[in-house]
């Protein structure tokens, strides 16, 4: 998997390693930090929209109205079509 400089920057910075876990995103549960399921902080409140965008699993609609966008920049939205809460790593 390619990630983006931002992510790994991120990543580098706050855990000191870049993550590499399957549901990499930024955490708005917290402030933005990279998460993963490698990560302590795993499962975060988000984490069901995650791995239902991730595995392509239809999900309920997102609670929350915030776009999610991939590390590649592309709009990111749960098969149901609503936007997913966080920043996903794609």
């Amino acid at each position: 998997m390619t990630h983006s400089k931002e992510w790994e920057r991120d990543c580098l910075r706050w855990r000191g390693a870049i993550l590499t876990g399957k549901y990499g995103h930024w955490c708005d549960d917290y402030d933005g930090l990279p998460v993963d399921e490698t990560s302590i902080e795993w499962p975060c409140a988000c984490a069901p929209e995650i791995v239902a965008a991730v595995d392509n699993k239809p999900e309920g609609s997102s609670p929350s109205g915030e776009q999610v966008r991939a590390v590649t920049g592309e709009p990111l939205q749960s098969p149901a079509g609503a936007p997913i809460a966080g920043r996903l790593l794609k």
